[in-house]
């Protein structure tokens, strides 16, 4: 605002209108320009953060769609090492926002292990190679931090945990030797990008902690996934391990938002820890009086006070009504409250009232059954019945 003396929302809203512009101008349906369609990847990336309706959730199969038509999917003899680098670091961009896509909206993904042939790009610098480089004179860099590092670690994990919650040959292991295999591989890739990192440097520790957390995410993924369709035998949601999984992605995404030097980082692409809040919740529904209920109570009213601030959809959504709905019970059940749920009616709210947990305490109830929740197929969750109240 000090910049360009206007307000952010107005500066935002015009550029979005010339960027919208823009890319209509381009014929992003028919070009087969490269920097068009990254124009679009970088555009529907930061639509998420301005929009929190489906617009950039359904923009990114437009995407894969024309990234396919670009053949961005598969590796091709024709291609000189700069196009090869490219297209490969676009083609992965894009895979790694289906799996955050994906998760925002508990949704399935669109990219299948079928379509990720093409390889990983090289770990190197932007200035180690231009449009004359040859493979032959190129080495990937090793044992020093590089612009490729963040990139590379989340575009592994996200290869790394699709390629196995999505197996469906009959001899797939089970869930935890494959939680095993994939802890083994995680250590791995944190020698290879992170074990340089200066947790000194605001952009280096960002990218340990974000690394760490997206591969917890994974692994919860694994144990208990939030798409309907992934083949996988659910284990009990009360699992101890799994409930402390879930703790513990909670702990670091909350330590992320403490953390002043990173937050201008974090907060360009919020993730809403809608997944590991309902494992948590649906614990607490049956767990009470116990300090580590209690610490567990703590950090679940931290992570909600601003968890609805970036849900998908706003608080009106598909995923923040059922998870406000399980907030409400856990609560009853920790005070010993017995509630009638048929006596609860959707209130009657102004247009302008503004549901969060900071400005309102405890979110109103919206017109839901009970068995909406268990039955979501949204969450894919066996809701944990409390024993009867006291």
């Amino acid at each position: 605002m000090r910049t360009y003396q206007r307000p952010r929302a107005a500066f935002l809203a015009d550029f979005r209108r010339v960027a919208e512009a823009s890319l209509i101008q381009a014929d992003i349906l028919h070009s087969k320009a490269l920097p068009t369609l990254q124009a679009l990847v970088v555009y529907i990336a930061a639509l998420r953060k301005l929009d929190p309706g489906h617009a950039s959730w359904s923009l990114l199969g437009l995407v894969v769609r024309l990234a396919q038509a670009l053949n961005l999917d598969r590796e091709s003899p024709d291609e000189s090492f700069f196009q090869s680098q490219i297209r490969r670091r676009l083609w992965h961009h894009i895979c790694v926002l289906d799996s955050f896509f994906a998760y925002d909206r508990g949704s399935d993904y669109l990219i299948g292990p079928g379509i990720l042939s093409r390889p990983l790009p090289t770990n190197l610098n932007d200035d180690d190679f231009d449009e004359i480089s040859q493979a032959s004179n190129v080495r990937a860099r090793q044992g020093e931090f590089t612009d490729m590092n963040f990139a590379l670690y989340q575009q592994e994990i996200f290869l790394e945990g699709h390629r196995r919650n999505l197996a469906t040959t009959p001899q797939a292991s089970s869930i935890e030797s494959r939680i095993a295999t994939m802890k083994t591989r995680h250590k791995e890739l944190e020698q290879i990008y992170m074990a340089h990192c200066d947790v000194n440097i605001p952009f280096q520790r960002l990218t340990i902690r974000i690394g760490r957390l997206s591969a917890d995410m994974s692994l919860l993924t694994t144990a208990r996934p939030f798409s309907s369709s992934t083949p996988n035998t659910l284990l009990p949601i009360d699992t101890p391990w799994i409930v402390e999984m879930a703790m513990d992605v909670l702990r670091q995404t909350d330590e992320l938002y403490k953390d002043t030097e990173v937050v201008q980082w974090v907060r360009r692409l919020d993730w809403t820890q809608w997944h590991p809040l309902v494992i948590v919740l649906s614990h607490l529904c049956s767990a009470r009086g116990t300090p580590e209920a209690e610490n567990a109570w703590d950090l679940v009213d931290r992570v909600m006070s601003y968890a609805g601030l970036h849900i998908a959809d706003t608080t009106a959504g598909k995923l923040w009504r059922p998870l406000e709905m399980l907030y409400r019970k856990a609560q009853n059940f920790r005070l010993g409250v017995r509630i009638d749920i048929s006596l609860l009616v959707q209130p009657q709210l102004p247009e302008n009232m503004a549901i969060s947990v900071n400005q309102a305490g405890l979110m109103p109830f919206m017109d839901q059954s009970e068995d909406f929740f268990a039955t979501n197929q949204w969450f894919n969750l066996q809701v944990v019945n409390a024993e009867p109240y006291i």
